[in-house]
């Protein structure tokens, strides 16, 4: 007769490469060097709480605090691994470390039975051990059943739960145990996890791909090594991203690159060609929207923190690429598109028959959407001069304005003719300078300088003296000339220095409200829209606005803007919006009707 030998066995990464000990534990810093302090202080707790998301760790961890208190040399930080002890508990057949699965023995008379063979002494080891994983399934009978067991168990009795959904857990049974909060894994960690496994097996595997399974576990070592197991178990002797793209579904980066860029040009074809080539390689609707949600995520970050954005780093064949599409899509457009996505997936729950239907139709939509943003931008700097112009007019010194009001250019131009040729009489010439500040006070007060630098090169002090004259000029506008002429060269240099911080406070405000519509068009909408005065107080941009809704209140007090705007070159220091409660809101309907249609209730198709 013969006997067939036994099928060789295969095990999977997740539970070959698990870590063993402590110091193997990855990402989870915090509650590795909590639990070993206890242990060395002989101040281990009756009960612990294990919670976290999936594959991160808490089944792993329980089991190593279970060899480290039946260890033969312990209770220890480093079991030795070697004694039978250990080895059952790594085998999950020790006979006192029961694991029990919170989710198929969930009953009253489950627990009962727990808390009748809880009494009895362990057999063999130090302790008796109880591992619940997924406790959170227990019934509230169950719960009720184990609270009295739970808070005065036997000395020789151990209580480890594991749950990721720590809210269905009563706080009775929570306030019983010690609470440890697992994190989800970095993707650095991950991938190096990744790659001594790789070197382990002997597989080359390109970087690019431990780079995409990484991102794609979403923090879940489990998950990670189930998907590289699955791509090496298909692959060839080299694993490239076209292979993890047709096995585990994963995107190529470039394919977001592409999709998002056609997005940005309205390009309607190459959408529609970029969702069929992932629907073909095997990605469902749900899986387009998660990973496309993630590139999005990224691009938001590369066009709020630069360059060198937390958690981006792409290819260096795809970095500039990737950085020039973030400033040409720019923040609005971007968080449009992603609002746009957060509600596509609720509707792809709510009818999977038409997901791809919807799904191109939103890509389609969201390709368009910089257009209502410009129109809204217009609008919003058409409503921003309405309302600047009673603002300029209140205070006393809206000639010191003039420069952004290009309505006053003519009065002050017959005004500043015999006015300016009087203070360049007495210390220069008057036929040279006197034609110079006539025509260049109107229009721009910049390049005087150097037009009077190019007349008279060798003379430095007709390079000073332009400077003061145009600010001379608007303020002897009102006055009579007579009064302008006595103090010219007394106090010429004496009011350089006070003046220029004045006029330049008032003209920064102005100068940055400007720039604030080019660069950050949303909210200068908001700020325009209620504008009621702006100051600058040392380095500090102090904005008064009218009461504002709590939508656009949010955005004006949002943490992130407001740091990004003290981080902008032309910026003097950090924002500050204060505002008015004696006025009134003005409010956009054709903004608002904008907002709600992005934010709110879309058409149907």
């Amino acid at each position: 007769m013969q006997v067939s030998e036994p099928a060789p066995t295969y095990r999977v990464f997740a539970r070959k490469y698990r870590p063993r000990t402590f110091s193997e534990v990855i990402g989870q810093e915090h509650i590795v060097h909590a639990l070993s302090r206890a242990i060395e202080r002989q101040r281990v707790g009756q009960a612990y709480l294990l919670i976290g998301p999936r594959g991160v760790g808490k089944t792993t961890t329980a089991r190593i605090i279970a060899k480290s208190m039946n260890c033969e040399q312990g209770p220890t930080v480093e079991p030795c691994l070697e004694c039978n002890m250990c080895r059952d508990i790594e085998r999950g057949g020790d006979i006192d470390v029961i694991e029990i699965d919170g989710a198929s023995n969930n009953g009253v008379d489950d627990v009962r039975g727990i808390r009748d063979a809880v009494q009895t002494q362990p057999i063999r080891d130090r302790r008796k051990i109880y591992i619940i994983d997924e406790v959170q399934r227990l019934s509230g009978q169950a719960f009720d059943a184990l609270l009295k067991t739970l808070e005065e168990p036997p000395e020789h009795a151990m209580f480890l739960f594991a749950t990721t959904d720590p809210h269905k857990i009563p706080d009775t049974i929570v306030s019983r145990c010690q609470l440890f909060e697992f994190r989800r894994l970095r993707e650095i960690d991950i991938q190096a996890k990744l790659a001594r496994v790789c070197e382990a097996e002997g597989m080359q595997v390109d970087p690019e791909v431990l780079q995409a399974i990484s991102r794609g576990c979403r923090g879940g070592m489990r998950d990670a090594e189930s998907m590289l197991d699955q791509v090496l178990a298909t692959a060839g002797e080299k694993v490239t991203l076209d292979d993890l793209e047709s096995v585990a579904g994963l995107a190529r980066p470039e394919r977001w690159l592409t999709l998002f860029e056609a997005m940005a040009a309205d390009q309607a074809a190459v959408i529609l060609q970029e969702v069929e080539g992932f629907l073909e390689r095997g990605g469902t609707e749900r899986d387009f929207v998660e990973q496309a949600v993630d590139a999005l995520r990224d691009l938001l970050h590369v066009a709020l923190l630069g360059e060198d954005a937390l958690g981006v780093e792409p290819a260096p064949e795809r970095r500039a690429r990737m950085i020039e599409l973030a400033r040409q899509m720019g923040r609005d457009n971007l968080e449009g598109v992603l609002g746009m996505m957060f509600h596509l997936e609720n509707r792809m729950q709510k009818s999977p028959l038409g997901a791809r239907a919807l799904l191109e139709w939103t890509l389609l939509r969201a390709a368009r959407v910089g257009q209502f943003f410009d129109l809204a931008q217009l609008l919003g700097k058409s409503q921003g001069s309405d309302f600047v112009a009673p603002v300029a007019a209140a205070p006393s010194a809206a000639p010191q304005t003039a420069p952004p009001a290009p309505v006053a250019t003519p009065a002050p131009a017959p005004a500043a003719a015999p006015v300016a040729p009087v203070p360049q009489a007495t210390p220069t010439p008057v036929p040279t300078p006197a034609p110079m500040p006539q025509s260049q006070a109107p229009t721009v007060p910049a390049p005087a300088p150097a037009a009077s630098a190019a007349t008279t090169p060798p003379v430095p002090a007709a390079l000073a003296q332009p400077s003061v004259a145009p600010a001379a000029v608007p303020q002897a506008s009102a006055p009579a000339p007579a009064a302008t002429s006595a103090p010219a060269p007394t106090q010429a240099p004496a009011a350089t220095t006070p003046a220029a911080p004045s006029s330049v406070v008032l003209r920064d405000i102005e100068a940055l409200l400007q720039r604030l519509e080019n660069e950050r068009p949303t909210l200068a909408a908001v700020v325009r829209r209620n504008y009621v005065a702006g100051v600058l107080e040392g380095d500090t941009v102090v904005i008064t606005l009218y009461p504002l809704e709590q939508r656009d209140r949010n955005l004006v007090e949002d943490p992130i803007e407001l740091k990004a705007l003290a981080r902008l070159a032309w910026s003097p220091g950090p924002w500050r919006f204060t505002y008015d409660t004696g006025a009134s809101v003005e409010q956009d309907p054709v903004v608002d009707s904008l907002l709600e249609s992005f934010g709110g209730q879309e058409e149907m198709p």
